[in-house]
């Protein structure tokens, strides 16, 4: 009897290996994206290899590296089926589960009964805002294939239509306010003109936020200082009161957009606005500075700032902020 059943074992290994076992299609609608946990001291942005199961079957994608970032996709980011990513369809002998993937000795069962990778298609990689709070900042990866072909044990394609909707992978990273805006660091300070205002507006752009710092024209005096020039932080700007604001959105953030009312606007995702604080400005004559061409720099700093989130969530207190160095000239 056990002769009986070892040969009956062995022929069904041998037909499914010379690919009698047919797969008409693959349908991963119900599944969900998932990953294993990191090892050493990888950033979740360096993960590479995702799969979605569901039941008996799994689709196993190898990504190309460096395709994964925390920022706001410009355009749709792709990598090449052929030559840079890998995407492998499997079917087991029995439902499969992450560990099946993520332990570092797979186990024996479920056996591998059908296995084919995709001769041609491109991964596609959205990726955008989801949430913002004031200490986190998640991003969503949508990763979908176009022309995409995957040829089963019969020579006949299995995928149903050229294009497959992966599924979404979010990664997080610290929000600008837990950061206390020092990943701001290197970028330039601009400002939206308007000749007839009683206030100036200064900002500075980072992928798909910015900064934004209103205050009275008066500040700025080509004069050198023995002490700061102080004014109140609120949250509405006028000719008495500094307004600063950070705001997040679902998209790459513009000059034209920072420069307009944006407060309707849909893929506006959170804003953080003074509700108390100090806005102080510091003048000295910049090191250039000549007779015929006199030049000053205002270095603009916030202190004991309050923040609220558009939900009217309160941030505790932040001691200091230098918004940036703002150099201007009375040169006719």
């Amino acid at each position: 009897m056990k002769k009986i059943v070892i040969a009956a074992i062995l022929m069904v290994c041998f037909a499914c290996s010379d690919g009698d076992l047919t797969i008409e299609n693959i349908d991963f609608e119900d599944g969900t994206v998932a990953f294993c946990t990191l090892q050493f001291n990888q950033m979740d942005t360096e993960r590479t290899l995702f799969f979605k199961i569901v039941e008996d079957e799994a689709l196993i994608l190898d990504l190309q590296s460096g395709l994964i970032e925390n920022q706001t996709s410009a355009e749709t980011i792709t990598s090449n089926l052929e030559s840079q990513s890998t995407l492998t369809y499997r079917l087991f002998s029995e439902n499969v589960s992450n560990d099946y993937f993520c332990d570092d000795i797979p186990p024996i069962n479920p056996m591998v009964l059908e296995e084919t990778t995709a001769s041609s298609g491109i991964v596609n990689i959205i990726t955008l805002v989801d949430t913002v709070t004031s200490s986190t900042k998640t991003y969503m990866h949508n990763i979908s294939f176009t022309d995409l072909t995957i040829i089963g044990g019969d020579n006949e394609r299995i995928t149903d239509e050229p294009g497959l909707d992966f599924g979404t992978y979010p990664t997080t990273v610290d929000s600008s306010v837990k950061q206390v805006f020092s990943n701001y660091s290197g970028t330039t300070i601009s400002s939206c003109t308007d000749e007839i205002s009683t206030t100036i507006t200064l900002f500075k752009i980072l992928n798909d936020e910015a900064l934004l710092l209103n205050f009275p024209s008066s500040l700025l005096i080509n004069q050198t200082t023995t002490e700061p020039r102080t004014v109140s932080l609120g949250n509405i700007p006028d000719d008495m009161t500094a307004t600063f604001s950070n705001p997040v959105f679902k998209k790459i953030v513009s000059e034209a957009l920072i420069c307009s009312d944006f407060s309707g606007d849909s893929d506006l995702e959170n804003s953080f606005t003074t509700i108390s604080g100090t806005l102080s400005v510091t003048t000295t004559e910049n090191g250039d500075s000549t007779a015929e061409n006199p030049l000053f720099d205002h270095v603009l700093t916030l202190s004991n700032f309050v923040l609220e989130d558009v939900n009217e969530n309160e941030i505790p207190v932040i001691e200091t902020f230098t918004f940036g160095t703002v150099t201007t000239t009375t040169a006719n």
